[in-house]
C-alpha cells in the first residue's frame, strides 16, 4: 500500500471517530486497541476491491486508475483507486445508514484529517489546537441529474503542504445501498475537466 494511501485510511478512521462524537481520549484508545481489527477490514486484492466498488455504485474509472485498497466494516464500504503517482486518488465511500451525516462536516473533516496526516509525516506542527490549516476554494458548483436523482457536485482548488496545486471533485449521491461520497483529487497539472465530467456522468 502506498504511503499516501495509508494516510487516506488513517484519515478516514479518524473521520469515523469524529463523526461518532468520540473525544480525544477515545480516539487514542481506539487507535491503540483496534489496530488489528481495522487491519482485518482492509482489502488489498484487486478483484475484491472492484467487488466492493461495484457494491457501492457503478463507476467508470478514469484512464490509468487501478485498485489500491478497499475497506469494509462498521457499516462502511470503501474502494480507493490511484494512477500510481502517489499524488492522485479516487475514493468511493458508502456511508453507514446509522451515521448522522452532515455533508459539509464530512468534507471539512476529511480535508483536515488528510492535511494533518501529511504534516505528521513531515514532522511539522499544526495550530494550537493541533489542527492543520488547509484552505481550498470552490471553483465550480453545479446541479446534475444522476438517474432519477438531482445532486450537487463541486470542484475545489488548493495547495498541499508539499506545495503541489491540486483540484478535488466531490459529490454525494444515492448509491446501491444508501448515501455515497465520491472524492477525486489530482494535481492541477494532471487534471482534465472532460475526464472529471465523464466520471460524474458514469455514476449510477
Amino acid at each position: 500500500m502506498h504511503r499516501r494511501s495509508k494516510r487516506i485510511l488513517l484519515g478516514l478512521v479518524l473521520l469515523l471517530v469524529v463523526l461518532l462524537g468520540l473525544g480525544v481520549a477515545a480516539t487514542v484508545a481506539l487507535g491503540r486497541t483496534s489496530r488489528v481489527g481495522f487491519a482485518r477490514m482492509v482489502v488489498l486484492e484487486a478483484g475484491a476491491i472492484d467487488g466492493i466498488a461495484e457494491g457501492i455504485a457503478h463507476i467508470d474509472l478514469p484512464p490509468g486508475y487501478a485498485p489500491e485498497f478497499g475497506m469494509r466494516g462498521l457499516g462502511f464500504s470503501m474502494a480507493v483507486y490511484t494512477p500510481g503517482d502517489d499524488l492522485s486518488q479516487l475514493l468511493l465511500i458508502q456511508i453507514p445508514e446509522w451515521l448522522p451525516m452532515d455533508e459539509a462536516a464530512i468534507i471539512r473533516q476529511a480535508r483536515a484529517s488528510a492535511a494533518q496526516n501529511r504534516q505528521d509525516r513531515d514532522g511539522q506542527e499544526g495550530n494550537s489546537q493541533g489542527q492543520v490549516d488547509l484552505t481550498v476554494t470552490v471553483v465550480e458548483e453545479r446541479k446534475i441529474d444522476l438517474g432519477d436523482h438531482s445532486v450537487y457536485y463541486s470542484i475545489a482548488e488548493g495547495t498541499s503542504e508539499e506545495g503541489v496545486a491540486f483540484r478535488t471533485l466531490q459529490v454525494f449521491f444515492p448509491g446501491r445501498h444508501g448515501k455515497v461520497v465520491l472524492l477525486l483529487e489530482e494535481p492541477i497539472a494532471r487534471w482534465d475537466d472532460g475526464r472529471a465530467h465523464a466520471l460524474l456522468s458514469s455514476l449510477r
